[in-house]
């Protein structure tokens, strides 16, 4: 393996920090809590910096948590908007 199979690896790899708080959120948003008082919980702003942040935002992981979230969401609204 060369040199920069080794550095594409150390970048491409997810580290145990970030794996963490991605189940922190995914978990959360499990929990029925919204996504921006998620991201502003002292678990993540104490333990990540803003860019950190940002990119739990685009794990694909904390993406399909979020949209399932927003989707039950209106799912509830119309089924009461339904008398359902």
């Amino acid at each position: 393996m060369g040199i920069e199979d080794e550095v594409d690896k150390m970048l491409n790899t997810e580290s145990l920090g970030h794996k963490h708080m991605v189940q922190y959120v995914v978990g959360q948003l499990d929990a029925g809590r919204h996504l921006d008082d998620i991201m502003q919980d002292d678990n993540l702003t104490s333990a990540l910096s803003t860019r950190d942040r940002r990119q739990i935002l685009d794990d694909p992981r904390v993406a399909a948590a979020a949209h399932h979230d927003i989707i039950t969401q209106l799912r509830a609204q119309l089924d009461a908007a339904l008398g359902q």
